[in-house]
Parts: structure tokens; C-alpha cells; sequence
């Protein structure tokens, strides 16, 4: 008989963290992976090509998910609830605000926790402006 062939493909297993993948694409390797007969001997050569480019194939589909928006949400929220007539100047809330930080992935949230900081910061910076005293006229007194 034969020595059985072995064959190495950076999979999910080999991967620091799946969890940075959607599921879908992570249980379509993981389907593959548990479809291979790891038994096979040389005769069968062109079924583990055949496993190889499935693994291949299903590795490069690997999609990541998508970036936790949550506390920017909140962020954005809290800014655009402000009344900009408050306060000395609003600039660099709405310049914080105009940084487009959509459609980042998981292993882009560093991009949107500092931008969530930033308009943060921002608002914390707002200077209310001065409320104008009413005028009292001493004779009406």
C-alpha cells in the first residue's frame, strides 16, 4: 500500500481568530474542511487537488464582518442633537462629523473608535455662548 498523502492549507484552524469573519463564509470552509477524507493515498491524487483548490477557493471568499458602529451611532446622534446656535463656534463638530468612516470592517474599527473620539472630543470642547442679560430700565421700577 501506498503512503497516504498530507497536504497543509492555512485554514480557520491555522487562523489567530475566525471570529472576524462572517459566519456564512467561515461554515462554508469549515463545510470543505470536514468533507476531506484525509485517508486518501497517492492513486487519489486528483481529489486532494481537488480539495486543495476547494480550500483555496473557500479561503479566499473569507469575508470579514462588518465594523461595531454602535458607539459612533451614539456619538453622531448626541452631535446632531446639539443646537449649533448655543455655541461660539460648531466647526469642529461639523468638521468631525464630515469624516466619512462608512462601510469599514471589523479589522478597520480602530478608524471608528477614533473618530468616535474625536467627535466626542469635539463636543466637549463647545463653548456655550454668552447669554445676553435682559436690559432693565431703572425708571419702570
Amino acid at each position: 500500500m501506498m503512503k497516504p498523502l498530507f497536504f497543509r492549507q492555512k485554514t480557520p484552524q491555522n487562523f489567530q481568530n475566525t471570529k472576524i469573519y462572517t459566519d456564512k463564509t467561515v461554515n462554508a470552509l469549515n463545510k470543505i474542511l470536514n468533507d476531506i477524507d484525509y485517508g486518501l493515498d497517492i492513486t487519489k491524487q486528483e481529489v486532494v487537488n481537488s480539495y486543495a483548490e476547494q480550500l483555496q477557493n473557500a479561503i479566499s471568499a473569507l469575508e470579514y464582518k462588518p465594523a461595531d458602529y454602535t458607539e459612533y451611532d451614539k456619538a453622531v446622534a448626541k452631535a446632531n442633537g446639539l443646537d449649533k446656535e448655543k455655541y461660539v463656534d460648531f466647526s469642529r463638530v461639523e468638521k468631525e462629523l464630515a469624516v466619512d468612516v462608512d462601510g469599514r470592517n471589523i479589522t478597520q474599527q480602530g478608524e471608528i473608535d477614533l473618530q468616535t473620539k474625536a467627535i466626542l472630543a469635539a463636543i466637549d470642547a463647545l463653548e456655550e455662548k454668552p447669554q445676553e442679560q435682559p436690559i432693565i430700565n431703572p425708571e419702570q421700577d
